[in-house]
């Protein structure tokens, strides 16, 4: 594959997002000026001018996570990104700078109580669901786990409020290495019910999507062995000492 040429052809094609995203990730060339040009560009997408519609006066942003697209007959949702976490990866995914107010909104409203507990009650089902979010952490069943991860998404995921979590995504990981199959954490309920489905407790670490995206969006410390990653080779060390690792465990 010819990188250079790659480049050139979504240099002179691609949309803003990428453009952006290309030239500050992978090219770290743009200037002040072309970085607000394009960031200008991307605020006049129509997702994300869909997502700013669709922010509250408390910060959050659509409905839920995961949400009823209807409930009994009525459309909720005029658009998917009127789900809490669609937009939270939309702008996540579009680079939206974690101090735009838009973000900054978000997370703070994802820290209030309150907020939450009234964002959390607009139908019957998810009353239930915000009085119980904290249960399943280690095993990525709970509404927390999103909520954590969307803060994290959005670029908040090394704040003091998420020290907790990072350390319950890297322990549910951790737990495989001594698991030999999956059998030695699930449990299987004893009734003649047709759908006997192995199951495993909300207080069992089992790594999840979520938490691996957590991590993934964090600096997390624990896993960043060189300490120079300007010194060539030095980042391929570290993915390559931890890819030995878990080759070695299996």
């Amino acid at each position: 594959m010819n990188l250079q040429k790659s480049i050139d052809f979504l240099l002179e094609n691609a949309g803003p997002v990428i453009q952006y995203r290309l030239r500050k990730e992978i090219l770290h060339d743009r200037s002040q000026t072309e970085e607000e040009y394009l960031l200008t560009q991307i605020y006049q997408t129509p997702h994300f001018q869909a997502v700013q519609r669709y922010a509250k006066p408390n910060g959050y942003i659509g409905s839920g996570v995961h949400s009823w697209g209807k409930w009994r007959g009525e459309i909720l949702q005029e658009t998917y990104l009127q789900d809490g976490e669609a937009s939270a990866r939309l702008l996540a995914y579009y680079a939206v700078p974690k101090t735009h107010p838009l973000i900054a909104n978000f997370v703070s409203a994802m820290r209030n109580e309150e907020t939450l507990r009234q964002e959390f009650s607009y139908i019957p089902p998810e009353i239930p669901r915000f009085e119980t979010r904290n249960v399943g952490l280690k095993s990525g069943g709970s509404l927390m786990v999103i909520l954590y991860t969307m803060q994290a998404l959005l670029g908040y995921g090394d704040d003091s409020e998420l020290d907790a979590f990072r350390d319950i995504s890297l322990e549910a990981f951790k737990s495989l290495l001594g698991m030999n199959a999956l059998s030695d954490i699930t449990k299987t309920r004893q009734s003649k019910s047709k759908t006997n489905c192995p199951y495993v407790e909300a207080d069992t670490y089992l790594p999840c999507s979520y938490h691996l995206t957590t991590l993934a969006y964090t600096e997390y410390v624990d896993v960043r062995l060189e300490p120079d990653y300007k010194r060539k080779y030095a980042l391929e060390c570290d993915f390559t000492f931890w890819a030995v690792r878990f080759l070695s465990s299996i």
